[in-house]
């Protein structure tokens, strides 16, 4: 994985109308949350191969799955949702690593709060401080900010105390992710990845994206991308095998 420090990518978002990062909080460090990630050896699969057409067409809105032979401790067993993808680059969030530090706490200094239990999500190792919100709320959600139905893609101040406060007022079925971090590629580097056998495309939706069971998310994915793309019939125990 091609980590982009100087943050290009990061440049893409500030191009949104709404964009207003909201960055060096204290959540200097985001520790996962325990048995969030367990190495295991890994097993070779070529049931991953998926063509060149796939290349020609953007990936936003579409979500990456770590096939079992990708070690890098930093996405093993992840999904993560493009946000992004172009000829120049790439950029995505990790979806099922929660950190062990609350919303209300990483955002105590910019807002006033009430206390909840939901927690920020690790969704990167690029720009750890710089933190954004993924969420269903139908009056913040504008064309070029949608990933997919259900699902959009939010950086301004007003947007997060909006959007927490409501969810914590239990007054409407809002649902939401805040991400510290994203991961980021640079040209055909995704492509290239993706052709090795390193990454599973597959689509998602916004109950998968905003499970309230994150743990499962990546089984429940990977479960499904087998299921549409079964080379042999095998026991469902061995889903890495298909």
């Amino acid at each position: 994985m091609f980590h982009i420090a100087s943050s290009p990518l990061a440049q893409m978002l500030r191009r949104c109308p709404n964009f207003d990062p909201i960055v060096s909080l204290n959540v200097q460090t985001l520790a996962f949350s325990q048995s969030s990630v367990t190495i295991q050896p890994a097993v070779h699969s070529n049931f991953l191969t998926q063509g060149d057409a796939l290349m020609c067409q953007s990936l936003k809105g579409a979500v990456i799955l770590a096939a079992k032979q990708l070690r890098d401790p930093n996405f093993f067993k992840t999904a993560v949702l493009i946000l992004e993808h172009s000829e120049e680059t790439a950029m995505g969030l990790v979806i099922n690593r929660p950190s062990n530090v609350t919303v209300a706490h990483a955002l105590s200094e910019h807002f006033h709060l009430p206390e909840t239990s939901d927690l920020i999500y690790v969704g990167g190792p690029v720009e750890p401080t710089a933190l954004c919100i993924l969420h269903n709320k139908p009056s913040f959600q504008h064309d070029e900010n949608s990933l997919l139905p259900g699902v959009t893609i939010g950086n301004s101040a007003q947007m997060f105390e909006e959007i927490v406060q409501a969810a914590c007022s239990g007054k409407s079925n809002v649902k939401y992710r805040i991400f510290s971090g994203y991961a980021g590629w640079g040209a055909g580097q995704l492509e290239s990845e993706i052709n090795r056998g390193d990454w599973l495309v597959h689509k998602v939706t916004s109950c998968q994206v905003f499970d309230a069971d994150s743990y499962t998310i990546y089984d429940s994915l990977l479960a499904d991308f087998s299921k549409h793309h079964t080379l042999f019939t095998i026991p469902a125990d061995h889903l890495e095998w298909n």
